[in-house]
């Protein structure tokens, strides 16, 4: 539980910033004005529609999508780094988007079943802290790195300390992917 209250915490305060780094990204990156805005928050908002649904439509939660979606996420936030062009972000937010919520419906729900039944009202409280309580300090951060190095380095910054994180949770947890499939049992091995 604590792995994944401190991966929601790290993705939250560094890496859900998009109410700072949306309206910079659409105006200053892209040079565009406000219906570009609301067209990268409307496909941002679309991914993480169809990442809500493909996480409902698996009936349970799961480590492997929690983990997963965060890599997702946070990746797409390090590839749309260096992006100008508002098609290119669209689709890297899109992405992004349904990365996040398939990370954020898995991690909450995960926690809800590993916290015994005495704790879950606790457990949740803190999962909500960690995932909007930073909200504030993370926004000035955001809007510094920003000013600083523009969308590019808060992008940067946001998807390798996410990707870290993620990473760290995963091996922490025990879950590595499989980047070979499994030799079934009955197969002959090859010399």
């Amino acid at each position: 539980m604590l792995v994944l209250l401190a991966l929601t915490f790290v993705l939250s305060t560094f890496a859900f910033n998009f109410n700072v780094t949306l309206p910079v990204l659409a105006k200053v990156t892209l040079h565009g004005h406000s219906y570009v805005y609301g067209l990268l928050s409307a496909v941002f908002g679309a991914g993480a529609l169809v990442g809500a649904l493909g996480a409902a439509s698996l009936g349970r939660a799961s480590t492997k999508v929690l983990l997963v979606g965060g890599v997702v996420f946070t990746g797409g936030e390090l590839l749309l780094a260096p992006i100008h062009s508002a098609y290119l972000a669209g689709v890297l937010l899109f992405l992004i988007g349904a990365g996040f919520t398939a990370w954020s419906a898995n991690s909450n729900a995960s926690l809800q079943l590993a916290a015994p039944d005495h704790l879950r009202g606790r457990v949740i409280g803190l999962y909500f802290y960690a995932f909007n309580g930073t909200g504030a300090i993370a926004g000035i951060m955001t809007g510094w790195l920003c000013d600083v190095g523009g969308t590019e380095l808060a992008f940067v910054f946001s998807g390798i300390l996410g990707l870290v994180a993620t990473v760290g949770a995963a091996l922490t947890l025990g879950w590595t992917p499989r980047l070979v499939p499994r030799r079934r049992a009955t197969e002959p091995r090859h010399a």
